[in-house]
């Protein structure tokens, strides 16, 4: 009840994210706008998809970030009395600000969606619409969990981006993952940008039956003839969607532990 209280005593706050989300969702949509849903268009999805998924964890992770630090002396004191369990407060602010976690998420994913008009599907709409809300609680959970860990908002605010950026490289745009083997291989399985960039790949190109307008032997420059080819190219081909499902709700289970 009192992290529901905090929040809805901080109108402005959430009136600052609302506009930080009309503005990004209206700008990647205009930049994007109407993609082109062939061969030639497949380095533009990939990117758009992968701007998604890191503009939801940091929008998400800034929340969970400075969550900890301006309670940290009432959490203490109440401590000290052993009023409650660690693991019940992180839950307890967990649950209150999930709230609006999805629905900023849902605002500016469903905007970008149709204004850059990926594939117009109803079941791969929601698989996308769903593995973006479990990308933003992970964000989330991210951003508590390292609150929770440095002494000040201003310690957390600086390292967070140190701690992502190694789990971005190896999100599956910047690095081929043959070129991380043996010595960086592991951040593959604790990389959540990676779990969540995967499946939106999956969900997209599993659901374009071809990418060439025309037949590709007259000449029309057309490199892969299916979505399933360019998921070989990039390496995802052996992935399903619903990996990553267990994949980010591990690592968000794990954040909410390390972090209580």
């Amino acid at each position: 009840r009192r992290a529901l209280r905090l929040w809805s005593r901080e109108p402005a706050t959430t009136f600052g994210r609302l506009m930080q989300n009309v503005f990004l969702a209206i700008l990647l949509g205009l930049f994007f706008f109407n993609i082109d849903e062939t061969s030639s268009g497949t380095q533009d999805v990939s990117g758009i998809l992968f701007l998604l998924v890191i503009n939801v964890i940091f929008g998400s992770a800034m929340p969970g970030l400075t969550t900890f630090s301006p309670e940290r002396a009432v959490f203490l004191m109440e401590q000290s009395s052993e009023m409650y369990h660690p693991s019940l407060y992180v839950i307890a602010k967990f649950t209150a600000e999930s709230f609006s976690q999805i629905f900023f998420t849902a605002f500016f994913t469903t905007v970008v969606y149709w204004m850059v008009d990926l594939h117009n599907s109803a079941s791969t709409f929601f698989i996308y619409f769903f593995i973006m809300q479990l990308v933003g609680l992970c964000g989330y959970s991210f951003g508590v969990m390292t609150s929770a860990i440095f002494p000040s908002a201003d310690a957390a605010l600086i390292f967070a981006p140190v701690i992502i950026m190694p789990l971005m490289i190896v999100g599956g745009l910047f690095a081929n993952t043959e070129r991380l083997d043996p010595y960086w291989v592991w951040l593959n399985y604790i990389s959540f940008p990676r779990y969540g960039y995967m499946a939106l790949m999956v969900n997209e190109y599993n659901s374009l039956d071809t990418l060439c307008p025309a037949d590709p032997i007259n000449g029309n420059g057309c490199t892969y003839r299916t979505g399933t080819d360019y998921l070989t190219y990039v390496g995802f081909e052996e992935w399903k969607w619903w990996y990553s499902v267990f994949g980010l709700f591990g690592m968000m289970v794990l954040f909410l532990f390390l972090a209580s």
